[in-house]
């Protein structure tokens, strides 16, 4: 698992890695989003405090000739996750190799750290 903000928009990116490429300085993660069971009273958008994220992966799937995201913990049969490509250059890599607390929330400590080093929601 790694957390990414991007030196462009500021927008973090949660997310599992999938693959690295050495040479080009990329890593391909698997975006982790909201999960749709969480509190319906919170209000979630890209502000949301990582403290207050309850996440699951998100997978995309082809429909129709369009894609369409689910969130779901298990892909459905004959497709696969939608990945996207990151450049080391481009981010900040706010925690890396962690794995998610039973409520599918970011550990406290790793939370603690983020906050001891950067200025992050």
């Amino acid at each position: 698992m790694v957390i990414l903000r991007s030196h462009i928009t500021q927008r973090i990116t949660i997310g599992k890695v999938v693959r690295s490429f050495v040479e080009s300085m990329e890593i391909e993660v698997h975006i982790y989003m909201h999960d749709p069971d969480r509190d319906p009273r919170i209000k979630y958008d890209v502000n949301t405090p990582l403290w207050k994220r309850r996440l699951s992966p998100e997978y995309s799937f082809q429909q129709r000739g369009e894609w369409k995201c689910i969130a779901t913990f298990h892909p459905m049969q004959g497709y696969e996750a939608e990945t996207r490509i990151f450049s080391l250059a481009n981010v900040d890599v706010l925690a890396r190799d962690f794995e998610l607390t039973p409520a599918r929330s970011i550990p406290q400590a790793v939370l603690d750290n983020i906050r001891r080093q950067y200025d992050v929601v």
